[in-house]
């Protein structure tokens, strides 16, 4: 077996991407086991009592702190 040399902020870097895919995969399918599936006449009704999806400029992302959490 041949040894292979790495740089160890290069090996650093490298799992440290891996582990920040692997949370943000976690943390997708916990969402999608919280948040409950709506049919879509239940769809309608919010729709007709809350009114359309906010557009995405106004509204903000609380999630950006898994990506800096070092």
């Amino acid at each position: 077996m041949r040894n292979i040399q790495i740089d160890t902020e290069v090996l650093r870097k490298i799992v440290q991407e891996s582990v920040q895919e692997a949370l943000k995969a976690e943390r997708f399918n916990l969402y999608n086991s919280l948040i409950p599936m709506v049919s879509d006449n239940e769809m309608n009704k919010i729709i007709s009592r809350l009114g359309e999806k906010p557009l995405p400029q106004s509204t903000v992302d609380y999630t950006e702190w898994f990506d800096n959490e070092n």
